[in-house]
Protein backbone atom coordinates (compact mmCIF):
# COMPACT_ATOMS: atom_id res chain seq x y z
CA UNK A 1 0.00 0.00 0.00
CA UNK A 2 3.27 2.32 0.38
CA UNK A 3 3.93 1.78 -3.24
CA UNK A 4 2.02 4.20 -5.48
CA UNK A 5 3.21 2.29 -8.85
CA UNK A 6 1.99 -1.02 -7.26
CA UNK A 7 -0.76 -2.83 -9.02
CA UNK A 8 -1.78 -4.43 -5.64
CA UNK A 9 -1.94 -8.12 -7.71
CA UNK A 10 -0.24 -10.67 -6.64
CA UNK A 11 1.91 -11.14 -10.21
CA UNK A 12 3.71 -8.10 -9.19
CA UNK A 13 6.81 -8.47 -9.30
CA UNK A 14 7.34 -5.20 -6.66
CA UNK A 15 5.50 -7.10 -4.45
CA UNK A 16 8.85 -9.55 -4.12
CA UNK A 17 11.54 -6.45 -3.57
CA UNK A 18 9.42 -5.00 -0.75
CA UNK A 19 9.10 -8.05 1.23
CA UNK A 20 13.13 -8.83 0.38
CA UNK A 21 13.78 -5.34 1.50
CA UNK A 22 11.61 -6.10 4.61
CA UNK A 23 13.61 -9.37 5.75
CA UNK A 24 16.97 -7.59 4.42
CA UNK A 25 16.64 -4.73 7.34
CA UNK A 26 14.93 -7.45 10.13
CA UNK A 27 11.62 -6.13 10.01
CA UNK A 28 10.22 -9.82 9.44
CA UNK A 29 12.10 -13.27 9.65
CA UNK A 30 11.15 -16.93 9.54
CA UNK A 31 9.79 -18.24 12.85
CA UNK A 32 11.90 -19.92 15.15
CA UNK A 33 11.98 -24.00 14.80
CA UNK A 34 11.90 -25.21 18.57
CA UNK A 35 12.84 -28.56 19.56
CA UNK A 36 11.27 -30.51 22.82
CA UNK A 37 13.63 -29.11 25.25
CA UNK A 38 14.02 -25.42 23.95
CA UNK A 39 9.99 -25.39 24.00
CA UNK A 40 9.68 -26.30 27.24
CA UNK A 41 12.29 -24.31 28.55
CA UNK A 42 10.34 -21.34 27.09
CA UNK A 43 7.15 -22.44 28.56
CA UNK A 44 8.61 -22.52 32.57
CA UNK A 45 10.09 -19.68 31.65
CA UNK A 46 6.83 -17.80 30.71
CA UNK A 47 5.29 -19.26 33.98
CA UNK A 48 8.19 -18.18 35.89
CA UNK A 49 7.96 -14.47 34.57
CA UNK A 50 4.08 -14.73 35.66
CA UNK A 51 5.21 -15.88 39.14
CA UNK A 52 7.57 -13.21 39.41
CA UNK A 53 5.03 -10.41 38.41
CA UNK A 54 2.58 -11.76 40.89
CA UNK A 55 5.02 -11.91 43.24
CA UNK A 56 6.46 -8.30 43.11
CA UNK A 57 2.35 -7.19 43.12
CA UNK A 58 1.42 -9.35 46.38
CA UNK A 59 4.51 -8.06 48.04
CA UNK A 60 3.92 -4.41 47.69
CA UNK A 61 0.59 -4.51 49.08
CA UNK A 62 1.73 -6.38 52.14
CA UNK A 63 4.17 -3.94 52.48
CA UNK A 64 1.46 -0.86 51.82
CA UNK A 65 -0.89 -2.86 54.40
CA UNK A 66 2.07 -3.30 56.93
CA UNK A 67 2.78 1.04 56.57
CA UNK A 68 -0.13 1.66 57.07
CA UNK A 69 -0.64 0.03 60.70
CA UNK A 70 2.67 0.00 61.70
CA UNK A 71 4.92 2.99 59.51
CA UNK A 72 7.88 2.50 61.87
CA UNK A 73 9.14 -1.21 61.33
CA UNK A 74 10.15 -0.06 57.92
CA UNK A 75 11.89 2.84 58.56
CA UNK A 76 15.91 2.14 57.86
CA UNK A 77 15.06 -1.25 55.89
CA UNK A 78 16.83 -2.02 53.37
CA UNK A 79 15.17 -3.96 50.77
CA UNK A 80 16.70 -7.33 50.73
CA UNK A 81 15.85 -7.24 54.88
CA UNK A 82 11.86 -6.61 53.72
CA UNK A 83 10.90 -9.93 53.09
CA UNK A 84 11.89 -11.38 56.52
CA UNK A 85 9.54 -8.69 58.66
CA UNK A 86 6.93 -9.70 56.33
CA UNK A 87 7.51 -13.70 57.16
CA UNK A 88 7.65 -12.36 60.57
CA UNK A 89 5.02 -9.95 60.59
CA UNK A 90 2.74 -12.91 59.68
CA UNK A 91 2.71 -14.36 62.94
CA UNK A 92 1.29 -12.01 64.33
CA UNK A 93 -0.13 -11.92 67.88
CA UNK A 94 -3.66 -12.54 68.60
CA UNK A 95 -5.47 -11.79 71.72
CA UNK A 96 -6.00 -15.61 72.46
CA UNK A 97 -2.22 -16.16 72.81
CA UNK A 98 -0.47 -14.84 75.64
CA UNK A 99 2.47 -12.97 75.29
CA UNK A 100 4.66 -15.38 77.04
CA UNK A 101 3.18 -18.12 75.01
CA UNK A 102 3.74 -15.98 71.74
CA UNK A 103 7.40 -15.37 72.67
CA UNK A 104 8.70 -18.88 74.04
CA UNK A 105 7.59 -20.72 71.09
CA UNK A 106 9.32 -18.16 68.82
CA UNK A 107 13.01 -18.35 71.36
CA UNK A 108 12.97 -21.93 70.43
CA UNK A 109 13.86 -20.87 66.49
CA UNK A 110 16.68 -19.08 68.07
CA UNK A 111 15.35 -15.33 68.42
CA UNK A 112 16.24 -13.15 71.12
CA UNK A 113 13.68 -12.69 73.81
CA UNK A 114 13.78 -9.02 73.98
CA UNK A 115 12.71 -8.09 70.68
CA UNK A 116 10.04 -10.52 70.30
CA UNK A 117 8.87 -9.20 73.55
CA UNK A 118 8.54 -5.57 71.80
CA UNK A 119 7.20 -7.06 69.01
CA UNK A 120 4.35 -8.23 70.35
CA UNK A 121 3.55 -5.05 72.42
CA UNK A 122 4.30 -3.05 69.45
CA UNK A 123 1.81 -5.29 67.20
CA UNK A 124 -1.01 -5.73 69.48
CA UNK A 125 -0.96 -2.03 70.67
CA UNK A 126 -1.01 -1.31 66.43
CA UNK A 127 -4.02 -3.95 65.69
CA UNK A 128 -5.91 -2.87 68.52
CA UNK A 129 -6.48 0.76 67.08
CA UNK A 130 -7.80 -0.74 63.87
CA UNK A 131 -11.46 -0.17 63.63
CA UNK A 132 -12.32 -3.14 62.15
CA UNK A 133 -9.44 -5.70 62.74
CA UNK A 134 -10.76 -8.63 61.43
CA UNK A 135 -11.31 -6.99 58.14
CA UNK A 136 -7.94 -6.02 58.26
CA UNK A 137 -6.71 -9.68 59.34
CA UNK A 138 -8.52 -10.99 56.29
CA UNK A 139 -7.12 -8.29 54.21
CA UNK A 140 -3.46 -9.48 55.24
CA UNK A 141 -4.17 -13.46 54.83
CA UNK A 142 -5.82 -12.58 51.05
CA UNK A 143 -2.35 -11.11 50.14
CA UNK A 144 -0.21 -12.95 52.11
CA UNK A 145 -1.47 -15.95 50.58
CA UNK A 146 -1.21 -14.54 47.26
CA UNK A 147 2.80 -13.89 47.56
CA UNK A 148 3.44 -17.40 49.42
CA UNK A 149 1.62 -19.10 46.44
CA UNK A 150 3.66 -16.94 43.71
CA UNK A 151 6.54 -17.62 45.83
CA UNK A 152 5.72 -21.51 45.26
CA UNK A 153 5.45 -21.24 42.14
CA UNK A 154 8.35 -18.97 41.35
CA UNK A 155 10.49 -21.88 43.04
CA UNK A 156 8.73 -24.67 41.38
CA UNK A 157 9.41 -23.37 38.32
CA UNK A 158 12.94 -22.55 38.94
CA UNK A 159 13.68 -26.23 40.14
CA UNK A 160 12.10 -26.94 36.70
CA UNK A 161 14.24 -25.22 34.47
CA UNK A 162 17.53 -25.99 36.72
CA UNK A 163 16.90 -29.79 36.13
CA UNK A 164 16.16 -29.08 32.51
CA UNK A 165 19.30 -27.30 31.84
CA UNK A 166 21.40 -29.30 34.25
CA UNK A 167 20.77 -32.19 32.15
CA UNK A 168 22.34 -30.76 28.48
CA UNK A 169 25.60 -31.84 27.93
CA UNK A 170 27.17 -27.81 26.72
CA UNK A 171 26.00 -26.12 30.45
CA UNK A 172 29.34 -26.88 31.90
CA UNK A 173 30.67 -25.01 29.31
CA UNK A 174 28.48 -22.50 29.44
CA UNK A 175 28.35 -21.96 32.62
CA UNK A 176 32.39 -20.82 32.33
CA UNK A 177 31.38 -17.70 30.54
CA UNK A 178 31.02 -14.99 33.17
CA UNK A 179 27.87 -13.71 33.73
CA UNK A 180 25.78 -16.43 32.72
CA UNK A 181 23.86 -18.62 34.89
CA UNK A 182 20.96 -21.34 34.94
CA UNK A 183 18.78 -19.03 33.90
CA UNK A 184 20.69 -17.40 31.32
CA UNK A 185 21.31 -21.06 29.66
CA UNK A 186 17.57 -21.21 29.91
CA UNK A 187 16.64 -18.25 27.85
CA UNK A 188 19.54 -19.04 25.30
CA UNK A 189 17.87 -22.41 24.50
CA UNK A 190 14.09 -20.98 24.81
CA UNK A 191 15.19 -18.57 22.23
CA UNK A 192 17.28 -20.28 19.74
CA UNK A 193 15.42 -23.34 19.38
CA UNK A 194 16.93 -25.73 17.26
CA UNK A 195 20.81 -24.50 16.71
CA UNK A 196 20.82 -26.31 13.35
CA UNK A 197 18.79 -23.60 11.56
CA UNK A 198 21.08 -20.75 12.34
CA UNK A 199 24.30 -20.32 10.04
CA UNK A 200 26.33 -17.77 11.65
CA UNK A 201 25.80 -15.95 15.18
CA UNK A 202 24.65 -12.78 13.78
CA UNK A 203 21.61 -14.45 13.44
CA UNK A 204 21.56 -15.46 16.99
CA UNK A 205 21.35 -12.07 17.76
CA UNK A 206 18.26 -11.23 15.42
CA UNK A 207 16.68 -14.14 17.14
CA UNK A 208 17.17 -11.66 20.32
CA UNK A 209 16.71 -8.36 18.98
CA UNK A 210 20.19 -7.15 19.53
CA UNK A 211 20.55 -6.43 15.77
CA UNK A 212 21.25 -2.80 14.82
CA UNK A 213 18.61 -0.89 12.61
CA UNK A 214 19.17 2.44 11.54
CA UNK A 215 16.44 5.10 10.43
CA UNK A 216 17.13 7.25 7.60
CA UNK A 217 15.18 9.72 5.29
CA UNK A 218 16.95 12.38 3.21
CA UNK A 219 19.13 14.85 5.54
CA UNK A 220 18.12 12.81 9.09
CA UNK A 221 19.77 10.11 10.58
CA UNK A 222 18.96 9.09 13.65
CA UNK A 223 21.39 6.61 15.43
CA UNK A 224 20.96 3.10 15.38
CA UNK A 225 18.99 1.46 17.88
CA UNK A 226 18.27 -2.47 18.31
CA UNK A 227 15.47 -4.07 17.07
CA UNK A 228 14.07 -5.35 20.00
CA UNK A 229 12.48 -8.12 17.37
CA UNK A 230 12.68 -11.84 18.84
CA UNK A 231 12.33 -13.49 22.06
CA UNK A 232 11.86 -10.19 24.43
CA UNK A 233 12.46 -12.86 28.10
CA UNK A 234 16.06 -14.17 26.91
CA UNK A 235 16.97 -10.33 25.59
CA UNK A 236 16.22 -9.60 29.38
CA UNK A 237 18.18 -12.09 31.10
CA UNK A 238 21.33 -11.48 28.84
CA UNK A 239 21.02 -7.99 29.42
CA UNK A 240 21.26 -8.88 33.45
CA UNK A 241 24.02 -11.38 32.60
CA UNK A 242 26.18 -8.59 30.76
CA UNK A 243 25.52 -6.27 33.82
CA UNK A 244 27.25 -9.18 35.79
CA UNK A 245 29.88 -9.80 33.16
CA UNK A 246 30.98 -6.36 33.15
CA UNK A 247 32.61 -6.12 36.69
CA UNK A 248 34.42 -9.90 35.61
CA UNK A 249 38.45 -9.10 35.25
CA UNK A 250 37.44 -11.13 31.65
CA UNK A 251 35.36 -8.16 30.08
CA UNK A 252 36.07 -5.40 32.52
CA UNK A 253 38.70 -3.96 30.72
CA UNK A 254 37.19 -3.95 27.55
CA UNK A 255 33.76 -2.36 29.37
CA UNK A 256 36.11 0.22 30.42
CA UNK A 257 37.38 1.05 27.26
CA UNK A 258 34.01 1.08 25.25
CA UNK A 259 32.64 3.50 27.81
CA UNK A 260 35.65 5.83 28.16
CA UNK A 261 35.12 6.23 23.92
CA UNK A 262 31.47 7.38 24.50
CA UNK A 263 31.37 11.17 24.97
CA UNK A 264 27.82 11.09 26.68
CA UNK A 265 29.05 8.66 29.27
CA UNK A 266 25.79 6.17 28.91
CA UNK A 267 26.22 2.69 29.87
CA UNK A 268 22.93 1.17 28.62
CA UNK A 269 24.42 1.21 24.52
CA UNK A 270 28.02 -0.56 26.21
CA UNK A 271 26.12 -3.09 28.54
CA UNK A 272 23.59 -4.06 25.21
CA UNK A 273 26.79 -4.45 22.87
CA UNK A 274 28.26 -6.69 25.72
CA UNK A 275 25.27 -8.64 25.91
CA UNK A 276 25.46 -9.25 22.40
CA UNK A 277 28.59 -10.64 22.52
CA UNK A 278 27.65 -12.96 25.33
CA UNK A 279 25.09 -14.70 22.86
CA UNK A 280 27.70 -14.88 20.41
CA UNK A 281 30.24 -16.44 22.67
CA UNK A 282 27.30 -19.08 23.97
CA UNK A 283 26.63 -20.03 20.38
CA UNK A 284 29.80 -20.20 19.28
CA UNK A 285 30.22 -22.63 22.32
CA UNK A 286 26.75 -24.34 21.94
CA UNK A 287 28.04 -24.83 18.31
CA UNK A 288 31.70 -25.93 18.50
CA UNK A 289 31.93 -27.42 21.66
CA UNK A 290 35.24 -26.12 22.74
CA UNK A 291 35.20 -24.52 26.18
CA UNK A 292 35.39 -20.41 26.90
CA UNK A 293 38.93 -19.44 27.24
CA UNK A 294 39.53 -16.06 29.14
CA UNK A 295 42.91 -15.72 27.07
CA UNK A 296 40.99 -15.03 24.18
CA UNK A 297 37.95 -13.92 25.03
CA UNK A 298 37.81 -10.45 23.63
CA UNK A 299 39.52 -11.71 20.27
CA UNK A 300 37.23 -14.28 20.19
CA UNK A 301 33.50 -12.23 20.34
CA UNK A 302 34.92 -9.68 17.99
CA UNK A 303 35.36 -12.90 15.10
CA UNK A 304 32.83 -15.18 16.06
Amino acid sequence: RRMQTSNFSKTDDRDAFLIADLIRQSKCCRPIQHTVVSRHLKEQLRRLQHAEDALIVWRRQLLTILQRVMPEILEGVKEAQADSILQFFNELPTSDIPEAQWVSERIKRGRPRAKLTALYRRVTTATSSIPDPDQWHKTWQLAWNGWASARTQTLYSKKLIDSSVASHPITPLLLSVPGVNILTIAAFFAGTGDLSQFTYARQVEKAFGFDLHRWQSGKMDAPPHITKHGYAPARKMFYLAALSASRSPVFKDWYQRRLARRNDQKKLPVVIALASKLVRICFKIAVTGVPFNESLAIKAITHV
